[in-house]
């Protein structure tokens, strides 16, 4: 693990020089090597989601507790909180950096809602029957956005995001997966992390998409479950209950086996491309070079 004894990390982002890492209560700040170099609490925030503006110099991360969006400047202050009277358990968010812009994702409700950069509410769109959607990312004119509950990753207009564009199932061999964390890079390719339904020790791995045939390029960090899970992997209760399992049985120790992976992000770093991978159950962050 490059970055390890991380409590519930949910989503991470890069800052220059720095890997910036969102986790219930706290907001850490990391070198490349993995050492620490901030720690804001932030008492009542449940993150699910992290993006950086970079001409502000800003953090904007979503926040469950409060069904809002909290920014926050370069030390981790809170410089402003907007969003309670349109967001219903929101989750991903991106900047939509050529038009100024904030989507975000409501989990309950389905919607995308637009916010400039300020915080001003724009509008909130239904798009394409999302069921259970995680994150979501702007490439060119396309809005990804990978729909758990549906098993898709959906691809909307970005000028009209109740038009969807293409929908691409998220299976292996014939397995429906969970698509969970999502970035794109410079070319439009889409790396997502998928999840076989249930709890414990279930099949998982990061599955990158072609940008231009939408079709699966390949998998890495896959793995086969060495043990069956605690669950079904048809349970009623298994794709929604990820937080109570990990409370009651605590994580899986075997560190080389992605384990209830969340946010990715896509970086280049000294012109080498690689993945910021959080791994929830072994409590860190993976850095994958590509």
């Amino acid at each position: 693990m490059d970055i390890s004894g991380l409590q519930q990390p949910f989503d991470a982002v890069t800052a220059g020089d720095s890997i910036v890492v969102v986790m219930d209560d706290h907001i850490k700040s990391f070198m490349w090597n993995g050492n620490q170099t901030n720690d804001r609490r932030h008492g009542g925030l449940k993150p699910f989601s992290i993006d950086y503006n970079k001409r502000d110099n800003l953090f904007y991360v979503t926040n469950k507790a409060t069904n809002s969006v909290v920014v926050y400047d370069q030390s981790f202050g809170v410089v402003q909180e907007f969003g309670h009277a349109y967001l219903n358990e929101p989750s991903g968010l991106t900047i939509a950096k050529d038009k100024k812009m904030l989507m975000v994702l409501s989990k309950k409700s389905g919607t995308i809602t637009t916010f400039d950069l300020y915080g001003k509410y724009i509008n909130s769109i239904k798009a394409g029957d999302l069921k259970d959607p995680w994150h979501i990312k702007c490439h060119r004119r396309e809005l990804i956005v990978t729909d758990a509950g549906s098993k898709m990753i959906k691809i909307f207009d970005l000028n009209n995001p109740s038009k969807l564009l293409h929908s691409i199932p998220t299976r292996l061999e014939t397995a429906e997966m969970h698509c969970r964390g999502l970035d794109v890079d410079e070319e439009g390719n889409i790396y997502v992390g998928l999840r076989a339904p249930g709890f414990r020790t279930q099949r998982e791995c990061i599955a990158k998409y072609n940008h231009s045939s939408k079709a699966l390029v390949s998998t890495f960090l896959d793995n086969s479950p060495k043990k069956k899970g605690l669950f079904r992997a048809n349970s009623r209760i298994a794709a929604h209950a990820e937080s109570v399992a990990q409370d009651l049985f605590g994580p899986d120790k075997d560190v080389a086996r992605l384990d209830f992976s969340r946010g990715i992000h896509y970086n280049k770093r000294k012109g080498e491309p690689c993945l910021l991978i959080v791994d929830a159950g072994n409590q860190g962050v993976r850095i994958k070079r590509l």
